[in-house]
């Protein structure tokens, strides 16, 4: 019989004895604390879950360790990896002091040590990470956008209007740089780091570093923002700009925010579209709700467009579906927060729905001229001039949809409060 999990990961720290204990888990890694006999946390494990959810670089867990590896090597502020082991595939590192969840106060102070470190990565080239790069900027934005596109076919997440309408957006307005791609850490923002005290002890999560548009990295402050809150993201941009001696451009700043938007929208529809149980679904789904709105306002933005996203008064009906749904909440009621929320979304679905359906209608009649049913084959042949109406259509019924969920929607109006979907070239007061 083989040795456990931890203790081969206790023979590696050179104890005899550890405690594990799990951490809440990212997209596609899990999180685990080893403690020792005392109680005490002494290391940090990486475990890949066995699922793949990006298309760049980090697809493996010995990828990411190999960053780090040189990242560390560099003189980053990274964890130090002691070993990688295999089946399962986790990787054991030293922890770092902290929370990756500063307070208001702990974040400002961290913000300016952060954004420099993210500067200074930006001036170090790919193959330092031993990443091989196209020539370009632009031929490695498009050659990002080709891989997301390709793997939402290949997982039937492209089947979605939005995700279509997305993809021809993004490419139709491809930034257009000559410069040579820069090594990114791919996941900017709060979570993925570490701080203590107002000091930064950690980048964390370098699974989607890969080379490319410096903007890109910071236009993730942003997309994670709608989340986890960092400040004001024009005044980590400010905190950037001064460390790196340069100014970003917000055209191409606001075209990456839509992108990383649409890169969070694909794993998110990536892990619901995933074969087995998932204790996580209906946390997804939200998350799904409230990136396909952002989605649609980030777009708009690229378009010149102003929408109401929130808008609309929704309109209930109560049918059968919904006195079912009230039967079973007064009959059956959950056993937890999560369950109390998963039956008033399903209610409020129910009761919106023939709603929702007519005013996609509406819509459809009144910017498309055309039946809800022809708005799929439309997405795909209309010339771009008409990219602003299915964009209207679209975005209108992700907003009712948002309407449904009161954590979807709260979490719609703090992304667009710091100015996502909005012109986001301004600094702070």
């Amino acid at each position: 019989m083989g040795l456990t999990l931890a203790e081969r990961v206790a023979a590696v720290l050179g104890r005899k004895h550890v405690r594990l204990e799990d951490l809440p888990a990212g997209t596609s890694r899990g999180a685990v604390r080893v403690l020792a006999e005392t109680g005490e946390p002494i290391a940090f494990l990486r475990v890949d879950l066995g699922f793949e959810t990006d298309v760049t670089v980090g697809k493996a867990l010995a990828n990411e360790v190999e960053l780090l590896r040189r990242a560390h090597a560099l003189g980053f502020t990274v964890p130090k990896v002691y070993a990688l082991l295999e089946d399962p595939a986790v990787a054991v590192m030293e922890l770092a002091a902290g929370t990756s969840r500063p307070d208001e106060a702990d974040a400002e102070l961290v913000g300016p040590a952060y954004m420099a470190e993210i500067a200074r990565l930006h001036e170090v080239a790919p193959a330092e990470f031993g990443l091989t790069a196209p020539a370009t900027v632009s031929e490695a934005i498009a050659l990002d956008l080709d891989a997301y596109v390709a793997d939402a076919r290949a997982n039937g997440v492209a089947r979605r209007p939005l995700v279509r309408l997305a993809a021809r957006i993004l490419r139709h307005s491809l930034p257009d740089c000559a410069d040579p791609p820069a090594m990114l850490h791919g996941d900017v923002g709060a979570g993925n780091f570490m701080a203590d005290k107002g000091r930064l002890t950690a980048v964390l999560d370098w699974e989607l570093a890969h080379a490319g548009d410096i903007h890109e990295d910071l236009a993730w402050l942003w997309t994670r923002g709608a989340h986890s809150a960092f400040g004001d993201p024009r005044r980590r941009i400010a905190e950037y700009e001064a460390a790196a001696g340069r100014t970003l451009d917000p055209d191409r700043l606001a075209w990456h925010i839509a992108f990383v938007t649409f890169k969070s929208v694909l794993g998110l529809q990536r892990r619901m579209h995933r074969e087995g149980d998932d204790p996580g679904l209906f946390i997804i789904l939200i998350a799904i709700i409230a990136y396909e709105t952002l989605l649609c306002a980030a777009l708009a933005r690229l378009l010149g467009m102003e929408i109401d996203l929130l808008g609309e008064e929704p309109v209930e009906r109560i049918d059968e579906s919904v006195r079912l749904i009230d039967l079973a909440r007064h009959h059956a009621p959950p056993v937890n927060r999560e369950g109390e929320l998963l039956l008033a979304y399903l209610r409020a679905e129910a009761a919106q729905h023939q709603w929702n359906a007519e005013r996609l209608r509406e819509d459809a009649e009144r910017y498309l001229g055309v039946h809800p049913e022809a708005l799929s084959e439309l997405v795909d042949s209309a010339p771009p001039e008409r990219f602003p109406d299915l964009l209207r259509v679209l975005a209108a019924m992700c907003g009712r949809r948002c309407n449904a969920s009161p954590n979807a929607e709260r979490r719609v109006r703090r992304a667009l409060a710091i100015g996502l979907g909005g012109h986001v070239g301004e600094k702070p007061a």
